[in-house]
């Protein structure tokens, strides 16, 4: 069972984040085209999230990311601003120009609370590190089940906490973990 996150105190410019998450039950299913699109989700999912990605490792079961999360401006920006973190998405439930056209026929009909609760919906998943790990993983597996015509998803476990003395023996002993893996920086992803 993983730990309760530490986050860094607010008052921090910014917080620094060794993230690592596995396949369920530790099966090796991350070949070339799965390493290709996770890193595409993980590019789009940063910018959308406002995640600095320091440097990265996909491997055949898991995955290493070393974040830069910045500290969060007290006030939200203009949903406008919000919305075109959206155009980041290759493919969303909900496209910016979709996004646009719904705040569109709010304003019209004189609703000016859903704009704020869309505007405070998206602010809540700008750089906060839990929201950036669910919307990629998500992301993939739904992406991933959706290729492999799975139904029962791949889960991918762990978060934050780094790995415990086991999955650390795990991966001494296997010698296909060290080996299998693309790594990359933050300029690779730009």
């Amino acid at each position: 069972m993983r730990c309760p996150r530490w986050k860094a105190p607010p008052e921090h410019p910014a917080g620094y984040y060794h993230c690592v998450s596995r396949i369920v039950d530790r099966r090796f299913v991350l070949e070339v085209l799965e390493r290709q699109k996770f890193r595409q989700f993980l590019g789009e999912y940063a910018a959308f999230c406002g995640v600095r990605i320091l440097t990265w490792c996909v491997l055949s079961n898991h995955f290493h990311l070393l974040l830069e999360i910045p500290r969060k401006p007290d006030e939200p920006p203009p949903l406008e601003a919000l919305i075109a973190r959206m155009e980041f998405l290759s493919s969303a439930t909900v496209s910016a120009a979709a996004a646009r056209q719904m705040v569109a026929r709010w304003t019209a009909a004189g609703d000016t609370e859903s704009p704020e609760r869309l505007r405070h919906r998206l602010w809540a998943q700008m750089y906060d590190l839990s929201a950036f790990m669910k919307l990629l993983k998500q992301r993939f597996s739904q992406w991933f089940n959706r290729t492999h015509q799975r139904t029962i998803g791949v889960q991918m476990n762990g978060d934050a906490e780094g790995m415990d003395d086991a999955d650390a023996g795990a991966q001494r002993a296997d010698p296909r973990v060290g080996y299998s893996g693309v790594h990359g920086t933050l300029r690779e992803l730009e």
